[in-house]
């Protein structure tokens, strides 16, 4: 059995994905929307077509879903920096956006983005978060304060 390759472009509302048989070069293209029964169905087809080793590219944050449904369900999902791609070649035609990535995966020129794994990712949302939390805490308690002054409310500082 060969290898085969698959790059996922990804846009905010659709995706198109082309597998690429390692050996005989044959291309297989699906394009469908960027909603989650999409997304089941695009597992589903990389699994009927054997496809383990997946790439996405997507210069925004519409890559998140996708890469979590993938990583859940078991692929070897990496992210691909599409503007570095973009200037190995020059081009960027987004109708072929998908087929040229993938035959750059195949031939080993793509450098995958780095995305941590999914206990880190989880300690850098709790991290973010508290830090928000923290960076709000005095603005918050100055408009508090701020109010309850307006309407003459005066609290004891002792």
């Amino acid at each position: 059995m060969s290898e085969k390759f698959c790059e996922i472009d990804v846009h905010r509302d659709t995706l198109v994905a082309t597998i690429l048989d390692g050996q005989t070069q044959e291309e297989q293209i699906q394009k469908s929307q960027n909603h989650q029964t999409d997304i089941v169905q695009l597992q589903n087809w990389l699994q009927q077509n054997q496809c383990q080793k997946v790439t996405i590219a997507s210069p925004g944050i519409f890559w998140v879903v996708l890469y979590l449904a993938l990583e859940e369900a078991g692929f070897l999902a990496m992210l691909t920096n599409a503007y570095r791609a973009e200037a190995i070649s020059g081009r960027k035609t987004t109708p072929l956006d998908s087929e040229w990535l993938a035959y750059l995966l195949r031939v080993n020129l793509i450098n995958s983005s780095h995305a941590p794994p999914k206990l880190i990712r989880e300690l850098l949302e709790l991290t973010h978060l508290i830090t928000k939390y923290v960076q709000n805490q005095t603005p918050f308690k100055n408009s508090c304060q701020g109010l309850l002054k307006r309407v003459d409310i005066c609290l004891d500082n002792s």
